[in-house]
């Protein structure tokens, strides 16, 4: 089972490579929509299906999981149009200040979980050490 995991996150980490390689196409702005979208539905059914276990659920779930979709794409029909006219960064000007700015704030938030992470393993490590140094002082002072 873990196999089908990783597979999977190769499988997400390869799309998102292609989502970036895609928007480096400069389509016209209904193929690029269109590519996004499709991109977006294989990217998110891998997700569902394997993560969220939803392919191991029984009929009333799935029927559930369909009326859900099925609503979700009314909602998406009617803002597409405005979804067209509102990526300042996949449609914008080169080297707009707009675009760099969001590719700083991508950038930011990319780092965050590597701060974060960082930070607690130097505090587990910090307090492994004292734990050791308090065993090893108390040891040598029976």
């Amino acid at each position: 089972m873990r196999n089908v995991y990783l597979a999977v996150f190769a499988a997400l980490a390869v799309l998102t490579a292609v989502t970036v390689g895609a928007s480096y196409m400069h389509l016209a702005r209904p193929q690029a929509i269109a590519v996004g979208v499709c991109i977006a539905a294989v990217k998110v059914s891998l997700i569902v299906f394997f993560f969220m276990h939803m392919k191991f659920e029984g009929r009333i779930i799935r029927w559930l999981m369909v009326a859900a979709l099925f609503f979700a794409l009314i909602l998406l029909f009617f803002i597409l149009p405005d979804l067209g006219w509102s990526c300042a960064v996949c449609f914008g000007g080169e080297g707009s200040p707009m675009i760099q700015g969001f590719t700083w704030g991508i950038a930011v938030l990319l780092s965050l979980p590597a701060l974060l992470f960082g930070a607690f393993a130097f505090f587990i490590i910090r307090s492994i050490r004292r734990k050791n140094e308090l065993t090893r002082d108390h040891s040598t002072a029976i």
